[in-house]
C-alpha cells in the first residue's frame, strides 16, 4: 500500500477553519450609522427671482407644433407598422422594388414552417456572399431575386427532416453572422444599408 489518503482529514480541517472564520467575522462590531442629522445634508432651494412665462396662445402652440391652417400637425408619426401583416405589405427603406417571397413559403404552417425560414437564411447568407465578395451593395446584389436560394433549398435540402433543417439553419445563420459586419460597413458607404 503506497500511502494513506488524508483528503478527508484535509477537507474536515479546511471546513473547521472556515467555520470559525465565519464566527469571528459575525463576532466583530459593526460601527454605528451616524445620526440621520448627520448622514442626509440639509436640501437647499433655490430661489426662483424670474416671473413664469404667461401661457400661449392657440395661435403659438400651432406654431411650435407645426400646425398648418388645416390643422395637420407636422408631426413625426411614431405609429408602429402592422407586423402581422406580409412583409411585402410593408414598405422597405432600402431597394423598395425587391422581389417578394415565394407564395409556397407564405403559406407553410406549423412544423413546415422551418422549410420557409431556411429558404430565408440561405437568400440572406447569399446576399451577403455576393456583397462581400463583390464590394457591391446596389439593389442587385442586396435585393436579388428568389430563384437562386429556392433551386439550392430545392437541389439539397428539401428532402431534409426537420431536424436535420434545424442544424441546416444555425449553418446559414453562423454564415451570415459571420459576413454580416463586412456586409453592412460595405453598404453602409455607398448609403444602401
Amino acid at each position: 500500500m503506497m500511502g494513506r489518503l488524508r483528503f478527508p482529514t484535509a477537507a474536515i480541517t479546511v471546513i473547521a477553519l472556515s467555520g470559525a472564520l465565519a464566527y469571528r467575522l459575525a463576532a466583530q462590531e459593526t460601527p454605528e450609522e451616524p445620526p440621520a442629522s448627520e448622514a442626509t445634508p440639509e436640501l437647499i432651494f433655490p430661489e426662483i427671482t424670474s416671473p413664469a412665462p404667461p401661457p400661449m396662445t392657440e395661435e403659438e402652440a400651432a406654431r411650435v407644433l407645426g400646425v398648418d391652417e388645416d390643422g395637420a400637425a407636422d408631426v413625426l408619426d411614431l405609429t408602429p407598422p402592422d407586423l402581422s401583416a406580409p412583409r411585402s405589405a410593408r414598405a422597405y427603406r432600402t431597394c423598395p422594388d425587391r422581389e417578394e417571397r415565394p407564395a409556397w413559403i407564405e403559406e407553410l404552417k406549423g412544423w413546415d414552417s422551418i422549410r420557409g425560414l431556411v429558404i430565408s437564411e440561405i437568400y440572406q447568407a447569399r446576399v451577403y456572399e455576393k456583397i462581400v465578395a463583390t464590394g457591391d451593395c446596389s439593389c442587385a446584389n442586396k435585393a436579388p431575386p428568389w430563384d437562386a436560394a429556392e433551386a439550392e433549398y430545392q437541389e439539397n435540402y428539401a428532402a431534409i427532416s426537420n431536424q436535420g433543417l434545424r442544424e441546416v439553419r444555425d449553418e446559414f445563420q453562423t454564415l451570415s453572422g459571420n459576413l454580416y459586419k463586412d456586409a453592412r460597413r460595405i453598404c453602409r458607404a455607398q448609403g444602401n444599408w
